[in-house]
């Protein structure tokens, strides 16, 4: 009972509240899935009753012209059996013209009742992916080891193929025990990129990627960038249900564009895909974690990226459901907290050279 009490206390407090909705709950640490389903099942609930209502308080406005549209449709009715057509079309069109006032598909309450049943049920699979985040990357010690790890990357002897998989998997394991996560076995495939799947508990590595010849510590940094990027963003995918104030303006940034880019494969039905902006801001967060180890190989590749480094343009809002919502009053923030980043390793680079 008091689950119910509290899950109803959400709901009336989500059509009352002025915060942004995903905000409240997140303030009431009621962002959960069975919150989120209770408000999606009562406002589908509502959308579908809403239309019967208004119409049945449009015949109660309007009961004269609902008699008469009573009337004429059992005068067209009994023509048509009759087979009599002389006033027929009259009558149609009367009726037609009379009917229009009983469309309530453009009432303001109908309207309203469509567009919170559809931006709920939105959001529920929204929040079904972030469900499944927290089944799947389970908490554990928090650690402080990532330092000594990617010096590793600098040691001759891990070139091999072998050393490099048992390489990456320790550098993932450690960067999500970093930040008291579990992480995840690493599984070489076919290909060259670098990706974990949360849904799998797999970190996916290319062939392509660990059976180079010749790897040069430039490249072999471009593959740990790689992996930092891929463990990155699993860690930030199961932030998004947590206050923007705990995290630090890039990883701001990164919870943005994460759940911009998966609200809209849930609109298109299509697979999640990172955008170019969070790609830019996942290395950008890599180089200052790998520059922080402080080398001369280090510092001449963040040098190198940094010359690179085009300005990052958040993603623009396209419709302001529930999660644009949540995050429209931050943006400008966020958005000047990556111009600073940026500027700010452009200046580390110049201190580098």
């Amino acid at each position: 009972m008091a689950k119910e009490t509290f899950e109803n206390k959400m709901l009336n407090g989500m059509y009352e509240t002025t915060k942004p909705r995903m905000q409240f709950l997140i303030d009431n640490h009621a962002l959960t899935l069975s919150v989120v389903k209770y408000i999606a099942r009562h406002t589908r609930f509502v959308a579908t009753r809403c239309v019967d209502n208004e119409k049945h308080w449009q015949v109660l406005y309007n009961f004269s012209d609902f008699l008469e549209l009573k009337k004429l449709h059992e005068q067209i009715e009994e023509q048509k059996k009759a087979g009599e057509e002389e006033g027929l079309s009259e009558k149609q069109a009367k009726f037609e013209q009379i009917k229009k006032k009983f469309d309530v598909s453009n009432n303001e309450f109908v309207l309203r009742a469509k567009r919170d049943s559809a931006e709920w049920h939105e959001f529920l699979e929204y929040v079904y992916l972030l469900e499944g985040t927290k089944q799947n990357v389970e908490p554990t010690q928090q650690t402080n080891n990532l330092t000594n790890v990617i010096k590793k990357w600098l040691q001759p002897q891990n070139t091999t193929s072998q050393n490099l998989v048992g390489l990456i998997e320790e550098t993932h394991l450690t960067y999500m025990s970093d930040n008291g996560l579990t992480g995840f076995k690493v599984e070489v495939v076919d290909g060259e990129g670098v990706k974990a799947s949360i849904t799998d508990k797999k970190l996916y590595v290319g062939k392509l990627l660990i059976e180079k010849q010749n790897l040069t510590s430039q490249n072999l940094l471009q593959l740990l960038t790689q992996v930092l990027n891929a463990s990155e963003l699993t860690v930030i995918t199961t932030k998004l249900g947590d206050p923007l104030k705990t995290l630090n303006p890039i990883r701001q940034a990164i919870s943005y564009e994460r759940a911009i880019s998966i609200i809209k494969a849930i609109r298109q039905s299509k697979l999640i895909s990172n955008s170019e902006q969070l790609n830019n801001l996942l290395t950008l967060n890599s180089a200052n974690i790998i520059l922080g180890v402080q080398t001369e190989i280090t510092d001449k590749w963040f040098l190198e990226l940094a010359s690179k480094l085009e300005p990052t343009i958040l993603s623009k809002i396209e419709q302001e459901h529930i999660v644009e919502e949540y995050y429209a009053p931050h943006l400008q923030k966020i958005q000047s907290a990556v111009t600073l980043a940026e500027l700010n390793a452009k200046k580390q680079a110049q201190k580098i050279k």
